[in-house]
């Protein structure tokens, strides 16, 4: 049983107990800590000195924890967010209808169908199923196939979690014009959690998302340039307007590249 405090030692309310011993037999040190944030004490049962964190600090030290913890939900909150392709659908909706007349067509290889088989099975939780086929429409050049492919990736549906896959699948998206493909990829930057953290990266892809009507590409980007110098935001809108005049290119020249509006 631990000791209690003599009537000239500290009340036992206020007295630290001992790490080394357990013992409450505890008075103020006459060494003085370095630190501000730290009082030393004396055990008089073990002789050995130990420091404590004054109440004040504690709380600080809670309060700054809670923030952290509170940054990393936010953070998984945006790396991963729904998107329209990702959204489970009804629970009534007619997968059989879907599938019906689009397996023969996607056999034949083509594209579209590949998606629509793959996007179905996607939708009702299907992602082993589905994600083959959703493979397949993006090595024919779908669109919104490689960006699905990427939501698979960051988020382990139906392989293996990689970050490096995620955004190899986002770049192909974004440079065909994909918004939300656009945005991830912007997030991936931002985070450093496929590549080295790029500032100027994160803010071009964000910047082109929110030039292509995304709204929250448009929040984080301004949240961004608050932590990038004028230097390196004008060297990142700079990239963004080249960037944005090779994919205009690009989908004029290839019209089969674009995305589909709905984003489906």
């Amino acid at each position: 049983m631990p000791d209690t405090p003599p009537h000239d030692s500290l009340p036992q309310q206020a007295a630290p107990k001992c790490p080394y011993c357990g013992s409450y037999r505890v008075r103020p040190s006459s060494r003085r800590s370095s630190g501000k944030a730290h009082v030393r004490y004396r055990c008089e049962s073990c002789k050995r000195h130990f420091k404590t964190v004054p109440v004040r600090w504690r709380a600080i030290m809670l309060v700054a924890s809670a923030l952290l913890v509170v940054g990393l939900v936010s953070l998984g909150l945006y790396l991963g967010r729904p998107s329209p392709l990702d959204d489970p659908a009804p629970a009534d909706t007619p997968y059989e209808d879907v599938l019906a007349g689009k397996r023969e067509a996607a056999a034949r290889g083509n594209p579209q169908a590949q998606f629509d088989i793959g996007h179905a099975l996607w939708k009702r939780g299907d992602y082993k199923d589905g994600l083959p086929w959703i493979e397949r429409a993006a090595k024919a050049g779908h669109v919104d196939a490689e960006f699905l492919l990427g939501m698979a990736y960051l988020s382990g549906r139906g392989t293996l979690q990689n970050y490096r896959a995620a955004l190899e699948h986002f770049q192909t998206a974004a440079r065909h014009g994909h918004p939300e493909g656009q945005y991830q990829l912007g997030l991936l930057y931002r985070e450093g959690l496929a590549a080295q953290r790029d500032k100027e990266a994160a803010y071009l892809w964000l910047n082109i998302a929110a030039a292509h009507g995304h709204e929250q590409a448009l929040a984080d980007r301004d949240r961004l340039a608050l932590n990038m110098t004028t230097e390196q935001v004008t060297r990142a809108q700079e990239a963004s307007a080249r960037e944005s005049a090779a994919i205009a290119a690009r989908l004029t020249g290839d019209p089969a590249q674009r995305p589909a509006a709905d984003g489906h």
